[in-house]
């Protein structure tokens, strides 16, 4: 999608002469996902639809970008200066005001949140489940995922 022409000429070179490829199909991710995810539903939403949005949530930011028809609607893709980093420094932050300061443990921290953290497809589900009261084996009551609502609230009132 932003790639520059250099890169493209280089890539194809190297697909073509040192790989020895017949053809070549390029194309932008959102795109691909766009056709991913209609071929695995070919009833579903969105292939009746035939559109999407893609959101691509990386490092340092995230993108979203509008499919339609099978083309990305490249004017209307847009990005924000937010992405796992910043989520998983915050992660680092409430971890440490709750219990243990985890600050300097941004691999553990890296892992808990590919493990644990999702995004919710029913947010009212989620934290109806989460307010629940589990007992401990040594009788104490530990409310589960306090910060839940700590994130659903933050992320919430992000200024768009």
């Amino acid at each position: 999608m932003f790639s520059l022409p250099s890169i493209e000429r280089a890539t194809d070179e190297l697909v073509f002469e040192d790989f020895g490829f017949n053809s070549l199909f390029i194309s932008d991710p959102p795109k691909l996902v766009h056709l991913y995810e209609a071929s695995r539903r070919p009833y579903g939403l969105v292939s009746k639809a035939q559109c999407s949005l893609v959101v691509d949530c990386g490092f340092s930011f995230t993108h979203a970008a509008p499919v339609f028809q099978n083309f990305t609607l490249n004017y209307g893709v847009k990005r924000i200066d937010l992405g796992g980093k910043a989520l998983t420094n915050f992660l680092k932050e409430l971890v440490s005001y709750r219990s243990v300061s985890v600050m300097d443990e941004s691999f553990i921290m890296d892992d808990v949140k590919e493990k644990l953290c999702f995004v919710s497809l029913d947010v009212a589900r989620d934290l109806k489940i989460a307010r629940w009261v589990f007992v401990c084996v040594s009788g104490c009551c530990l409310v589960y995922n306090v910060m839940i609502m700590e994130c659903c609230c933050v992320f919430h009132n992000v200024k768009r």
